[in-house]
């Protein structure tokens, strides 16, 4: 314990020698340089910078050493989380000092409290536990210390803007660990998590405190339930909830289309017949029940993640892996755009996990079918396959599940006359995407005539890197399953493999992220079974600090540090919803329209009918620039027949390479029979000609 007390020592010394020098010269004026003043060049500014450096390393000298001996030989502690709670907390200050601002009153008052309690613990006869390994009942009083800090985290921010609230997040579960009081493994911290829903509301947080401290003396556990399947959600939910997820600018393209397709249907249209969508019908039926789509999205991204953490936990077996692994996940999938990655991979990954109970699988890999129609098929195929591999005659149970699932919303469909155009406009789609529009090249290296090693750094932590790791994880993955005879891990990298396809072709990250997420944890499985136990720490903090480092250190830690010091403040300047033009547009379409006239936005805008309220005459909310000629035809009918009161025109617009005349029949119809009569920025609204 002798090198984290030094170390301990170090870090407090130089954070109260920084603050307390910095104090003394700025505020209360000491110079050891005033008769210094006269020498040229030897500025006022330039006298108290040095006086601060003397007194900063006197001080940092002064208190590293009194540190040292209260640690060392005063509280005398041999026990290691008494330690390492001295360092981490040291460390924390550390970091509000040189890095953040901060208020030397409160450093010094969480000093002194933290301080008075290393003396209680060490000093008097409370009975310290030591721990020498992770059991399940110590993972349970380390989840619930969590649980307990991020809600202290919460209280004490509404009294402080520092980082040093950050404490009792990391602190608690080893204090946890320390006393381990039966209280102290109650079920009832879960419900701790409530606090995230309002974290600016005191009021709300005393009500969620004082309901945990009441149900702990009552409640009686499932001791099973909960571990197996609350806690693990309950932490992904800490991990991966954003309490600001209704902020932000409004992004047309992974937004826009739920928004048009929704008004659709709020006008009474079938999806399908009367809505031409891409998307199978599971996620926008269930989002037309639900007025915030972004809430509802947000909460199926944390169900994703969680389905994806169940079936990581039953491939893997070491617990640093299946950590690393939901943290490498959490942080590729969390940075990016709303584009339903997790909920869609998720459902098909739940799937395959369920596969030892063949009913339950199939009926999941259906949902996952009307989810994403590229994982479900995955999901399907690579479902059926992984059931005949566990037992053969289970394959009929997998189909009934399957079929008894998928059976209401075919009902449903085939009522509504749109199985057969949702078969035509989905396969449309897919044939769109695979014959070559929007692909791109994958990612390369850099060739030069030598080898730079700054290109070599750069290849290895950027996107390039990860479509080698996914294609080698999926590979080594299926090699390490066949040679050891696992039949999960075999079936989730044919189920990996077949989502390669579609990466392949839109050979952007977020199509990338599809194999990826299966083949970082089937490397990690092929680790394992390797059996050098060197292997899966080496890897993992490869993975962390090397390959995955832009996205994990410089976004995901980055930014949930961020989230814990403004948990729920919307600090700083936020980004708008909607620009000024199309708040001005929505305010204009409604003033100068009727109830029921209609409207048509081209080349893209279809949130435009949901903020408006207005009806699309045509059946395209998102017209795609793959549209054959009878497509253009069929729309320019019905827009004859529908008769819009308005058409939205942005002759500015570009989307994925697509501009007006993508669609030129469209565009010259527009041109040819509508006039423009206001500007908004770059939306030229126009009505029909008037014939003389």
């Amino acid at each position: 314990m002798l090198g984290i007390s030094v170390l301990s020592s170090l870090l407090l010394g130089s954070a109260l020698g920084k603050a307390i020098a910095s104090f003394l010269v700025y505020r209360l004026g000491i110079n050891f340089y005033s008769a210094s003043l006269g020498i040229p060049t030897f500025s006022q500014d330039l006298a108290l910078a040095k006086s601060f450096d003397l007194l900063d390393f006197a001080l940092t000298l002064i208190f590293t050493i009194t540190n040292f001996i209260f640690l060392h030989y005063f509280l005398k502690s041999k026990n290691k989380f008494v330690n390492i709670a001295s360092l981490i907390f040291n460390f924390i200050l550390f970091l509000q000092v040189h890095f953040a601002a901060y208020n030397l009153l409160h450093i010094l008052i969480f000093l002194s409290c933290f301080h008075f309690l290393l003396i209680i613990t060490t000093k008097t006869r409370l009975k310290l536990k030591d721990i020498s390994n992770l059991t399940s009942e110590n993972l349970i009083l380390i989840t619930n210390g969590i649980l307990c800090g991020f809600y202290l985290l919460l209280v004490i921010n509404q009294f402080t803007t520092t980082i040093l609230p950050l404490t009792a997040l990391v602190l608690t579960p080893i204090l946890y660990l320390l006393f381990q009081h039966k209280l102290l493994r109650s079920q009832t911290h879960l419900i701790l998590i409530f606090s995230a829903v309002l974290p600016t509301n005191m009021v709300w947080l005393v009500v969620v405190g004082a309901i945990a401290i009441l149900l702990t003396f009552i409640f009686k556990q499932n001791r099973d339930f909960v571990f197996k399947f609350l806690y693990p959600s309950t932490f992904i939910v800490l991990a991966v909830y954003n309490p600001l997820y209704a902020l932000g600018h409004f992004d047309s393209v992974e937004e826009g289309f739920w928004l048009g397709w929704l008004a659709g249907l709020k006008d009474g249209k079938a999806l399908y017949r009367d809505i031409a969508a891409y998307h199978p019908p599971l996620i926008i039926w269930i989002l037309s029940i639900f007025n915030n789509t972004r809430l509802l999205l947000h909460l199926l991204q944390i169900l994703g993640v969680i389905f994806y953490f169940f079936l990581v936990k039953k491939l893997l077996k070491n617990k640093s892996g299946i950590f690393i692994v939901m943290l490498v996940a959490i942080a590729m999938t969390t940075i990016m755009v709303r584009n339903n990655v997790e909920i869609r991979l998720g459902v098909g990954l739940l799937s395959l996990a369920l596969l030892s109970r063949p009913k339950l699988a199939g009926a999941v890999a259906a949902l996952a079918l009307f989810t994403s129609i590229e994982v479900g098929v995955a999901a399907i195929i690579a479902g059926v396959l992984g059931t005949i591999l566990f037992k053969k005659r289970n394959i009929i149970k997998y189909l009934c599940g399957f079929f008894v699932t998928s059976s209401p919303i075919f009902i449903v469909l085939v009522v509504q006359e749109s199985l057969l155009p949702m078969l035509t406009q989905i396969s449309f789609y897919a044939q769109a995407f695979s014959g070559g529009y929007l692909n791109l090249p994958i990612e390369r290296s850099v060739n030069s005539a030598f080898i730079h090693w700054h290109i070599v750094n750069q290849y290895i932590s950027n996107y390039p890197f990860f479509w080698e790791l996914a294609r080698a994880g999926l590979i080594a993955g299926i090699l390490i399953a066949i040679i050891k005879k696992e039949k999960l891990a075999a079936t989730l990298g044919i189920f990996g493999l077949i989502l390669f396809r579609s990466a392949l072709g839109r050979s952007d990250f977020y199509h990338l992220l599809f194999p990826l997420l299966v083949a970082v944890p089937l490397i990690f499985f092929a680790l394992e079974r390797l059996k050098h136990k060197h292997l899966v720490p080496v890897f993992s903090l490869l993975l962390v600090f090397v390959f995955a480092r832009n996205i994990v250190n410089a976004s995901f830690i980055e930014a949930k540090l961020y989230s814990l010091q403004t948990y729920g403040k919307a600090v700083g300047e936020q980004e708008q919803l909607f620009t000024d033009d199309q708040t001005k547009l929505v305010q204009y379409i409604k003033e100068h329209t009727g109830i029921n006239d209609k409207i048509f936005a081209y080349p893209w805008q279809p949130e435009i009918y949901y903020l408006t309220e207005k009806s699309n005459p045509t059946k395209y909310y998102t017209p795609y620039a793959f549209f054959t000629e009878e497509h253009q035809k069929e729309m320019i009918q019905e827009l004859q027949l529908g008769k819009p009161a308005l058409v939205i025109y942005n002759p500015e617009m570009k989307f994925a390479n697509q501009v007006p005349d993508s669609l030129p029949l469209i565009n010259k119809y527009i041109l040819e029979n509508f006039e423009e009569v206001e500007s908004i920025g770059n939306y030229k609204v126009m009505v029909e000609k008037t014939s003389f």
